[in-house]
Protein backbone atom coordinates (compact mmCIF):
# COMPACT_ATOMS: atom_id res chain seq x y z
CA UNK A 1 0.00 0.00 0.00
CA UNK A 2 1.18 3.25 -0.67
CA UNK A 3 0.80 6.26 1.40
CA UNK A 4 1.57 9.73 1.78
CA UNK A 5 3.66 11.58 4.40
CA UNK A 6 4.23 15.06 5.18
CA UNK A 7 8.24 16.17 6.12
CA UNK A 8 7.20 15.85 10.16
CA UNK A 9 5.36 12.59 9.83
CA UNK A 10 8.99 10.76 8.07
CA UNK A 11 10.73 8.18 9.53
CA UNK A 12 13.88 9.21 8.39
CA UNK A 13 16.08 6.38 9.68
CA UNK A 14 14.00 3.99 7.45
CA UNK A 15 13.77 6.50 4.48
CA UNK A 16 17.42 7.27 3.75
CA UNK A 17 18.29 3.32 4.30
CA UNK A 18 16.01 3.26 1.35
CA UNK A 19 17.54 5.77 -0.64
CA UNK A 20 20.81 4.71 0.50
CA UNK A 21 20.21 0.79 -0.50
CA UNK A 22 18.07 1.61 -3.51
CA UNK A 23 19.41 0.33 -6.78
CA UNK A 24 18.54 3.88 -8.45
CA UNK A 25 20.61 6.07 -5.62
CA UNK A 26 20.39 9.69 -5.89
CA UNK A 27 22.08 12.63 -3.40
CA UNK A 28 19.29 14.92 -4.68
CA UNK A 29 16.59 12.24 -2.28
CA UNK A 30 17.91 12.35 1.00
CA UNK A 31 16.19 13.64 3.56
CA UNK A 32 18.55 16.59 4.42
CA UNK A 33 19.45 17.20 0.95
CA UNK A 34 15.68 18.17 0.07
CA UNK A 35 15.21 20.06 3.66
CA UNK A 36 18.36 22.40 1.97
CA UNK A 37 16.86 22.74 -1.41
CA UNK A 38 12.76 22.11 -1.53
CA UNK A 39 10.75 25.11 -0.11
CA UNK A 40 8.39 21.94 1.38
CA UNK A 41 8.45 18.13 0.79
CA UNK A 42 6.65 15.09 1.51
CA UNK A 43 6.76 11.71 0.46
CA UNK A 44 5.14 8.55 -0.84
CA UNK A 45 6.03 5.69 0.75
CA UNK A 46 5.46 1.37 -0.22
CA UNK A 47 4.71 -0.37 2.99
CA UNK A 48 7.51 -0.25 5.24
CA UNK A 49 10.28 2.84 3.55
CA UNK A 50 10.03 -0.19 0.54
CA UNK A 51 9.58 2.13 -2.09
CA UNK A 52 10.14 5.86 -1.91
CA UNK A 53 9.31 8.58 -4.02
CA UNK A 54 9.80 12.49 -2.38
CA UNK A 55 7.26 14.82 -3.86
CA UNK A 56 8.92 18.64 -3.36
CA UNK A 57 6.04 20.84 -3.37
CA UNK A 58 5.17 25.01 -3.31
CA UNK A 59 2.23 26.44 -2.71
CA UNK A 60 1.15 29.94 -4.89
CA UNK A 61 -2.44 31.89 -4.15
CA UNK A 62 -3.54 28.31 -1.94
CA UNK A 63 -3.06 26.36 -5.01
CA UNK A 64 -0.25 23.15 -4.37
CA UNK A 65 1.90 22.39 -7.24
CA UNK A 66 4.74 19.83 -7.11
CA UNK A 67 7.86 21.24 -8.83
CA UNK A 68 11.85 20.01 -9.55
CA UNK A 69 13.68 22.10 -7.19
CA UNK A 70 16.80 23.77 -8.46
CA UNK A 71 19.77 21.45 -7.81
CA UNK A 72 17.83 18.35 -8.22
CA UNK A 73 18.55 16.85 -11.48
CA UNK A 74 16.77 13.05 -10.74
CA UNK A 75 13.81 12.52 -8.18
CA UNK A 76 11.02 9.82 -8.95
CA UNK A 77 10.26 6.59 -7.03
CA UNK A 78 13.80 4.89 -5.30
CA UNK A 79 13.59 1.02 -4.11
CA UNK A 80 16.89 -1.86 -4.01
CA UNK A 81 14.46 -3.81 -6.50
CA UNK A 82 13.86 -3.02 -9.96
CA UNK A 83 10.85 -0.66 -10.32
CA UNK A 84 8.35 -2.29 -13.22
CA UNK A 85 6.12 -0.26 -15.15
CA UNK A 86 3.05 -1.05 -13.07
CA UNK A 87 4.18 0.16 -9.72
CA UNK A 88 5.78 3.41 -10.80
CA UNK A 89 2.03 3.45 -12.51
CA UNK A 90 1.28 3.37 -8.55
CA UNK A 91 2.84 5.63 -7.66
CA UNK A 92 2.11 8.24 -10.27
CA UNK A 93 -1.77 7.67 -9.32
CA UNK A 94 -1.10 7.99 -5.41
CA UNK A 95 -0.08 11.40 -5.68
CA UNK A 96 -2.35 13.21 -3.49
CA UNK A 97 -5.43 15.10 -5.35
CA UNK A 98 -4.24 18.40 -3.62
CA UNK A 99 -1.13 18.99 -5.88
CA UNK A 100 -2.90 20.36 -8.81
CA UNK A 101 -0.12 20.72 -10.91
CA UNK A 102 2.80 18.48 -11.24
CA UNK A 103 6.29 18.73 -12.60
CA UNK A 104 8.98 16.06 -11.49
CA UNK A 105 12.10 14.37 -13.39
CA UNK A 106 12.02 10.98 -12.84
CA UNK A 107 15.49 8.98 -12.13
CA UNK A 108 17.09 6.84 -14.89
CA UNK A 109 15.84 3.87 -13.15
CA UNK A 110 12.17 4.93 -13.78
CA UNK A 111 11.25 3.30 -17.22
CA UNK A 112 8.76 5.83 -18.29
CA UNK A 113 7.88 4.37 -21.85
CA UNK A 114 4.17 3.51 -21.01
CA UNK A 115 3.69 7.40 -20.63
CA UNK A 116 4.13 10.37 -23.02
CA UNK A 117 7.21 11.32 -21.30
CA UNK A 118 10.56 13.39 -22.57
CA UNK A 119 13.24 11.06 -22.28
CA UNK A 120 16.66 13.15 -21.93
CA UNK A 121 20.17 11.96 -22.39
CA UNK A 122 21.86 11.85 -18.95
CA UNK A 123 25.50 10.88 -18.47
CA UNK A 124 26.56 9.30 -15.39
CA UNK A 125 30.28 9.35 -14.64
CA UNK A 126 31.17 6.00 -12.35
CA UNK A 127 33.15 6.91 -9.45
CA UNK A 128 33.87 3.10 -8.87
CA UNK A 129 36.83 3.00 -11.35
CA UNK A 130 40.19 4.56 -10.72
CA UNK A 131 41.12 8.60 -13.19
CA UNK A 132 43.33 6.35 -15.39
CA UNK A 133 39.93 3.99 -16.77
CA UNK A 134 37.95 6.92 -16.97
CA UNK A 135 40.17 8.99 -18.52
CA UNK A 136 41.07 6.40 -21.39
CA UNK A 137 37.52 6.92 -22.38
CA UNK A 138 38.00 11.03 -22.84
CA UNK A 139 36.95 11.91 -26.58
CA UNK A 140 40.55 13.63 -28.43
CA UNK A 141 39.22 17.06 -27.84
CA UNK A 142 39.18 16.75 -24.23
CA UNK A 143 42.67 14.70 -24.07
CA UNK A 144 44.24 17.38 -25.61
CA UNK A 145 43.14 20.19 -23.32
CA UNK A 146 44.42 17.99 -20.76
CA UNK A 147 47.65 17.82 -22.02
CA UNK A 148 47.85 21.35 -23.27
CA UNK A 149 47.18 22.32 -19.47
CA UNK A 150 50.21 19.77 -18.58
CA UNK A 151 52.51 21.71 -20.92
CA UNK A 152 51.27 25.12 -19.21
CA UNK A 153 51.94 24.16 -15.86
CA UNK A 154 48.28 24.62 -14.70
CA UNK A 155 47.87 24.30 -11.39
CA UNK A 156 45.02 23.35 -9.51
CA UNK A 157 45.23 24.18 -6.04
CA UNK A 158 43.03 23.34 -2.67
CA UNK A 159 42.03 26.61 -1.49
CA UNK A 160 40.66 24.98 2.01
Amino acid sequence: MICYFKRDQIDHLKYNNCIKLAMNSRIYAYSWYLDIIADNWGVLVLNDYEAVMPLPWRSKIFIKYIYPPVWTQQLGVFSKNKIDPILLQEFINSIPKKFKKITTQFNSGNDLSFRNATKRINYILPLNITYEEIATKYKNNRKQSINQGEKNELIIKNCS
